[in-house]
C-alpha cells in the first residue's frame, strides 16, 4: 500500500506522458460509454465511476502503462531484455492494483447494480446498443480484414464468425447452448473458478508478491537475454537452457512458483472440462470451412503451443526447489 501511494504521489507511470495522450484515451472511453449505456442506463457517469473516487488513480496509471507498453512493444521481435525493462513499470502498476482494485471493482459493481435496478431491460438494451455501435464503427473494417486475409487462420475464423452470427443475440444463444448445460453447471464452475482466482490474487497482494515476483523476474530475464535466446516467444531450446541454468542457482520465491502453478491449473481446467464437450466437437465443423493453408497454420500453432507448454511445465516442475524435499510431488501441493 505504501508503495502504491508513493507511486501515485510521484506521478508514477504517468510521469513524462503528455496529458493530451491521456485525454484522448479518456475521450474515447466516454464516447463508448455513451454509445453503449446512454439509453439503457442514463444515470451511468463514467467520469464519476471510473475517472474519480476509488478508481481514479488506478485507471489513470493503467492508462499510462498502456500508452507506454504500446510504444515499448512496437517492435518486430520481443526479447527478454525488453521484458526486463518493463518489470519495474509492471511492479508499480501491480502494487497500485493491490491497493486500489478491490474498492474500484466494488464501485463499478454498485454503478451497474443501479442500472439493473432502474431498468428491467438493461441487459438486452445494452447488448443491442453494443451491436449498433459495432455495426456503425467496426463492421466494415472487420469485413475488409476478413476478406483481405482469407486463407489465413485468423481471416477464415473471422469470415466464419461473420457468416454464422448476424446479431449479438445469436452469439449469446450460441454461448448459452454450448457452454452451459440445462442446470447452468458450467457457468457456476467458471464463476467459482474466477472467485478463487480473485481471492488468491488478494492473498498474494497481502504477501507482497508483486514486488518479490518482479524483482526475481528482472534478474531471470537479464540472465536469459543473451546467447541464442533472442526471441521471448520461443521458450524451448536455448531460452529453456538459460532459464534452467538460472533456476539451478537462484531459488524461485514461493509466490512465483504458486503463480506458475495457477497458470498450469487454469490450462488443465479448460482442457479437462471442455475439450470433449465444446472444443473437439467443433474441430471438424470448422475444418470443413477452412482452406488447406489455414488448416496447416492451425496445426503448426497447435504443435508449437504443445511444445512450448511442455518446456515451460518441465522448467516449472524442476524449479520446485525446497518443496521437493518436503513433498513427493510438488505440483500436487494444495
Amino acid at each position: 500500500m505504501a508503495l502504491g501511494s508513493e507511486e501515485e504521489r510521484a506521478g508514477g507511470l504517468c510521469r513524462d506522458i503528455d496529458d493530451s495522450e491521456i485525454t484522448r484515451v479518456f475521450a474515447t472511453a466516454r464516447v463508448g460509454a455513451t454509445a453503449i449505456l446512454g439509453q439503457s442506463c442514463p444515470s451511468f457517469d463514467i467520469d464519476a465511476v471510473a475517472f474519480d473516487g476509488e478508481c481514479k488513480a488506478l485507471v489513470r496509471q493503467a492508462t499510462c502503462y498502456g500508452i507506454r507498453a504500446a510504444k515499448l512493444y512496437d517492435v518486430e521481435v520481443v526479447d527478454y531484455g525488453l521484458l526486463r525493462s518493463d518489470m519495474l513499470k509492471m511492479k508499480r502498476l501491480g502494487n497500485l492494483a493491490c491497493q486500489k482494485a478491490s474498492a474500484c471493482v466494488q464501485r463499478v459493481r454498485n454503478a451497474m447494480q443501479v442500472c439493473f435496478d432502474r431498468n428491467e431491460n438493461f441487459f438486452d438494451e445494452t447488448i443491442a446498443a453494443a451491436e449498433t455501435a459495432y455495426r456503425e464503427n467496426l463492421e466494415t473494417r472487420v469485413g475488409e480484414f476478413a476478406k483481405g486475409n482469407k486463407g489465413s487462420i485468423l481471416g477464415d475464423l473471422v469470415n466464419m464468425a461473420m457468416d454464422q452470427f448476424s446479431s449479438a443475440g445469436e452469439i449469446l444463444s450460441f454461448i448459452k447452448d454450448h457452454l452451459m448445460d440445462p442446470d447452468g453447471v458450467a457457468a457456476e464452475e467458471i464463476s467459482d473458478f474466477a472467485l478463487d482466482i480473485w481471492d488468491t490474487a488478494q492473498a498474494l497482494c497481502d504477501e507482497g508478491c508483486t514486488s518479490k515476483a518482479t524483482k526475481y523476474l528482472r534478474r531471470m530475464f537479464d540472465h536469459m537475454n543473451g546467447g541464442q535466446c533472442t526471441d521471448a516467444s520461443v521458450f524451448c531450446g536455448d531460452c529453456q537452457e538459460r532459464a534452467d541454468s538460472f533456476l539451478t542457482r537462484k531459488l524461485m520465491p514461493f509466490c512465483v512458483e504458486f503463480i506458475a502453478q495457477l497458470n498450469f491449473e487454469a490450462y488443465e481446467f479448460v482442457m479437462e472440462n471442455y475439450k470433449d464437450t465444446f472444443i473437439y466437437p467443433y474441430v471438424e465443423a470448422i475444418r470443413e470451412r477452412m482452406t488447406e493453408t489455414s488448416i496447416s497454420e492451425a496445426m503448426e500453432i497447435k504443435e508449437r503451443l504443445d511444445r512450448e507448454f511442455g518446456c515451460a511445465y518441465e522448467v516449472s516442475y524442476q524449479s520446485c526447489s525446497f518443496l521437493k524435499k518436503i513433498f513427493t510431488d510438488c505440483l500436487g501441493l494444495q
